[in-house]
């Protein structure tokens, strides 16, 4: 016998489009990286979606960032000097992530 799963959201609807609609649902979605539901949510409830571009490469950049920040930190906490090389890292990587934002901006996105 099979026990009733309890959702949070029980309510499933769908939809028709024709080919152009589809293709454009699509795009967005593929653009989006969420799932079908989550976009289809955001969008009903007038939340927008914002794609970024290099988000891939922003979010790389930022987990760099922030190992080399936890080194500092540590460093900086058992009162040891950072190593010079971290710190380097740190600048390097933020002027990196500052061009991949700033390209964003540029291109209107």
């Amino acid at each position: 016998m099979k026990v009733p799963v309890k959702r949070k959201r029980a309510n499933e609807v769908r939809i028709r489009m024709d080919d152009k609609e589809y293709a454009t649902y699509k795009s967005k979605l593929v653009a989006s990286h969420l799932s079908g539901n989550t976009f289809g949510i955001k969008a009903l409830t007038g939340i927008s979606v914002t794609v970024i571009p290099n988000s891939i490469e922003l979010i790389r950049q930022l987990k760099m960032l922030g190992n080399n920040v936890n080194q500092i930190t540590r460093a900086i906490n058992f009162k040891t000097q950072p190593h010079a090389s971290v710190v380097e890292k740190v600048g390097k990587g933020m002027r990196e992530l500052w061009q991949l934002l700033s390209q964003c901006v540029v291109d209107g996105r």
